[in-house]
Parts: C-alpha cells; sequence; structure tokens
C-alpha cells in the first residue's frame, strides 16, 4: 500500500509517488468499450454549485481523465488543472497525458468536497463536477446526474450523495416489505377472482385481556350509579323548592279556607292594647270572685 496522503497547506500539492502513464490492457478495453457519462448544466445558465455530474467507471485517474477532457475541451477550453480529494482516488498522478497536451493532477484533502472534481483552464476559468462512484447503482446515478446539472440547484457534492443514499435506503425499505407482503400471499389479492382471507385480518387484530375488560366494565357501572343519585337529588331539591314557593302564595283566612295571596300581619301596637285591656279585665274579674263587688269609684 503506497504511502498514506497528508492535508496540503496552502496550494495545491501534487503527489511524490508516480504511476505508469500507459494504462493497463483490461483498463483500456473498458475505457474504449463505453461512451462517457457526462451531464452538464445547460449553456448560458447563472453560476451555481455545481456544473455537472461525472459518472467514471473506475478509479483510475490515469484511465478516465483522457476521455473527460476530450470532450470537455473543445465546450471549454484546454483543461490545464484538475484537483481532486484522495478520500475516494487510491492513486493520484502527478500529470496524465490527454490529446494533444498534458494535464497536471492536484489533490486537497481537507479543502476539496470528496466527491467532486475540479477542473481548471488558464484562458476561462473553473468548473466543479459531481463525481457519482463507479459502484453507484443506474437508478441512482441517473437522479444524481439530473439533480448535479440542474441549473437551480443549491447543493454541494456531498449534500446530494447523502440525499442519493437516503433515497436509496427508503427504496429498498419499501422493496423489503413488497417482498414479505408477496411471500404471505399478498400477491394474490391483485387477482379480482381472489378471495381475501379472513384469518390473516383477524390474527392481526389485538385482544384485550379479560381482566382489563372487566375492570373497565365496572367503572362504567359505578359512574352510572353516581350520575343516578345525582339525579335523583336534584329532582327532590327542585320538587322541595316548588313546595316551599306554593305555601308562601296562600294564607288561611277566619273560614278555615286557604286564601290567595300572603297573610296581612296584626299591627303591634293593636296587639300591645288589646293585651292589656284583656290582662285588666282578668284582674277585675279575679277581685270580683275573691272578696265580692268592686268598689265603687269616688266621685
Amino acid at each position: 500500500m503506497p504511502g498514506r496522503l497528508r492535508p496540503a497547506r496552502g496550494r495545491v500539492r501534487v503527489m511524490t509517488a508516480t504511476i505508469s502513464s500507459s494504462p493497463t490492457l483490461e483498463a483500456d478495453e473498458r475505457s474504449s468499450s463505453s461512451s462517457l457519462r457526462l451531464a452538464l448544466v445547460p449553456v448560458g445558465s447563472a453560476p451555481a454549485l455545481l456544473d455537472g455530474a461525472w459518472w467514471p467507471r473506475c478509479r483510475d485517474l490515469g484511465v478516465e481523465l483522457p476521455s473527460l477532457t476530450a470532450v470537455l475541451d473543445p465546450l471549454w477550453g484546454r483543461i490545464t488543472r484538475i484537483t481532486v480529494n484522495p478520500t475516494h482516488w487510491p492513486v493520484v498522478p502527478r500529470k496524465v497525458p490527454v490529446a494533444g497536451h498534458v494535464v497536471k493532477v492536484g489533490w486537497f484533502l481537507p479543502e476539496q468536497d470528496p466527491h467532486e472534481l475540479l477542473l481548471l483552464s488558464y484562458h476561462v476559468g473553473r468548473w466543479n463536477l459531481l463525481v457519482v462512484p463507479p459502484q453507484t447503482t443506474p437508478v441512482s446515478a441517473a437522479w444524481l446526474m439530473a439533480a448535479a446539472s440542474d441549473p437551480l440547484g443549491t447543493s454541494t457534492a456531498s449534500r446530494l450523495m447523502e440525499e442519493a443514499a437516503r433515497l436509496r435506503t427508503v427504496y429498498e425499505a419499501d422493496r423489503a416489505v413488497e417482498a414479505v407482503w408477496d411471500s404471505e400471499g399478498g400477491h394474490e389479492a391483485r387477482d379480482p377472482a381472489a378471495r381475501p382471507r379472513i384469518s390473516t385480518v383477524t390474527a392481526t387484530v389485538p385482544q384485550q385481556p379479560m381482566g382489563k375488560v372487566r375492570t373497565v366494565d365496572t367503572f362504567m357501572t359505578v359512574v352510572v350509579i353516581l350520575a343516578m343519585i345525582a339525579l335523583g337529588v336534584l329532582l327532590i331539591h327542585l320538587l322541595n323548592s316548588q313546595h316551599s314557593d306554593r305555601i308562601a302564595a296562600f294564607h288561611y283566612g277566619r273560614s278555615g279556607m286557604p286564601v290567595a295571596g300572603p297573610a296581612s300581619p296584626v299591627p303591634r301596637k293593636a296587639r300591645g292594647r288589646a293585651g292589656a285591656s284583656g290582662t285588666g279585665g282578668r284582674r277585675d274579674h279575679r277581685d270580683a270572685d275573691a272578696g265580692g263587688s268592686a268598689p265603687a269609684p269616688h266621685p
């Protein structure tokens, strides 16, 4: 295993290790057998974080860069330097010969996104491409290339990779659920002539313990009894109030019959005089019985 890479300080730092400039036969056949997989933003679009996506077939820069620069040189001008993050590239060569010139290759470890490829042209400018991993599935790769070439995109390369991984996890979970559903006979439900399995439905219904059911029934019975008692007390109170109102609305007269309206009160002064006269009469009557006739008043 070659020496471990260390973070660069300052400007671009090239690798001290070198590899052969001529690719192997197997890699050359793999590169020439298929076309370049590249997606770029439309011409004339506003500057974005990413200018497109590149889906290489291997992690060998010496094999993949010549075909990439051959397509980009006529579009963006001659590519003179390329930088990568060595996290996902096992070997980073110092130079890569391409059609008509040599491209210098450098690397940044902490400063550059690990899923990004930076291309520089001394006469035009710089471009950033999302590097889709070679082992990516076609579905995820298609989504990544479309998202990276969107002129309105605002996500970085690593952010797009995280989103693609999340979508892939959701997709695989859905497939697993469908597989379990099919294995349990769910595919038969797609046939209109298939009958639903009642046993499967009843098996999924949870059954509550008998103790809990009895406790709930007892509680409801107590609540109903208490409610009935409270209603009875309220009715008795209302009847007593109505009876008191009726008694207050009538009084008994001298004839002994009830008369509407409250009884007229006897004045206190009249009662006082009547009581005084009655007392004097009784006193005179007692005197007469005890000693005979009352003495005549003096003239």
